[in-house]
């Protein structure tokens, strides 16, 4: 049996600009992978079925794993190879960290290795997308930029050579993604701002000629005006954060992981231990560029 890491993401950006007719949205977004990952291991079976063992017990019936095997197996009906996926889970369901969406991905990497049809790197994004918007992201992962509803990436070469120390902050509060963007469109909110277009490309620029002043003076999400009245309890854990003095601090993706930047160590270790104290997890994480 083979295992392979499936790394979560944060949105170190993220504004949403527009609702189209077909109900997604038009998003600017930066993701950047993180290291901490689920585990999936697979080995072929002798049944000629796809098989998803959760080893958490905490997967949906409906689950990206099942869902990326099925749209990859249509490419290729003619094959009855049948694989057996066993997931460990660390990911955050509901923490806007991508869990499920990297998930995806991996399975339609296995799949492409096992089943030997060599697709390219644009055809499995293709593939991707009819998992999820964000699922496109996680085939080749690092630092993208993130446009259209998902399904325009590039991928960023960044200049950083200080050391940029986060720590994941997890409420334990599933959010769910549809219902916080049914609240920003009850709210209006999806519209194009010239202030966000700016920060934008700020941040972009900072990890591009290694400015970590750029990158943390425009950290940004639409989502957290809305989430944190929708959910209390995360803003109270985002302002407990912010006594810590972090470099800055934002909410990833719909949440409600939190993540905060700090220049040492020592600081962030001494956040963790406050959070811990009041009953928080939270742990200490690196980007993967």
């Amino acid at each position: 049996m083979k295992t392979i890491k499936s790394y979560s993401k944060i949105n170190l950006f993220l504004d949403i600009l527009s609702k189209y007719k077909n109900g997604y949205h038009k998003i600017n977004s930066l993701f950047c992978e993180t290291d901490l990952y689920d585990e999936i291991s697979y080995r072929e079976n002798a049944i000629g079925e796809i098989r998803v063992f959760d080893e958490s017990n905490i997967l949906p019936k409906d689950n990206t794993l099942t869902k990326a095997a099925n749209i990859f197996l249509d490419t290729v009906p003619h094959l009855k190879i049948g694989v057996d996926f066993h997931i460990v889970k660390n990911i955050p369901i509901g923490g806007g960290m991508g869990g499920g969406s990297s998930n995806g991905a991996q399975v339609l990497k296995i799949l492409n290795e096992i089943y030997e049809t060599h697709y390219s790197i644009k055809k499995l994004e293709r593939l991707a997308l009819k998992i999820g918007s964000d699922v496109p992201f996680f085939i080749r992962g690092g630092l993208q930029k993130v446009t259209g509803t998902g399904n325009i990436l590039r991928k960023l070469k960044p200049n950083i050579k200080s050391e940029i120390i986060i720590v994941l902050t997890f409420p334990n509060i599933e959010v769910n993604t549809s219902k916080a963007y049914n609240i920003i469109d009850d709210n209006n909110l999806s519209k194009k701002e010239y202030k966000n277009i700016v920060k934008y490309k700020n941040i972009i620029s900072g990890f591009l000629s290694n400015d970590l002043n750029k990158i943390v003076n425009n950290t940004y999400n639409k989502f957290e005006s809305v989430i944190f009245k929708e959910y209390p309890d995360i803003e109270n854990i985002y302002n407990l954060i912010k006594t810590t003095n972090p470099l800055t601090l934002f909410m990833s993706g719909s949440g409600s992981t939190l993540v905060s930047i700090f220049t040492s160590n020592e600081e962030a270790n001494k956040s963790i231990n406050i959070l811990s104290n009041n009953g928080i997890k939270a742990i200490k994480s690196n980007l993967l560029y």
